[in-house]
């Protein structure tokens, strides 16, 4: 299925954001709001995205390759290192 979202977008919400969508009392979809403002079809791939339950703080993690370049592919890597590796 197509992942990209097939609602039209909301003119008058330029600053909208994906966390205004998350209930923040209990850190679920706020399914409500995302029906109000999506087509069934999206609303149905939004819901089954997994939030966090745990709350982390923010930290810049980017960090440069061995030639000193920022690319996507080393910021995959640190990912990889710091989010999944750092739970084993």
């Amino acid at each position: 299925m197509n992942p990209t979202i097939s609602t039209p977008t909301i003119q008058h919400a330029p600053t909208a954001a994906v966390n205004h969508l998350i209930d923040p009392q209990n850190g679920s979809w706020n399914e409500v709001l995302t029906k109000n403002n999506f087509n069934l079809r999206d609303v149905d791939e939004i819901l089954k995205i997994s939030l966090l339950k745990r709350e982390q703080n923010d930290a810049i993690i980017w960090r440069f390759d061995k030639k000193g370049v920022n690319l996507v592919k080393s910021a995959y890597r640190v990912c990889v290192d710091v989010l999944i590796n750092k739970d084993d």
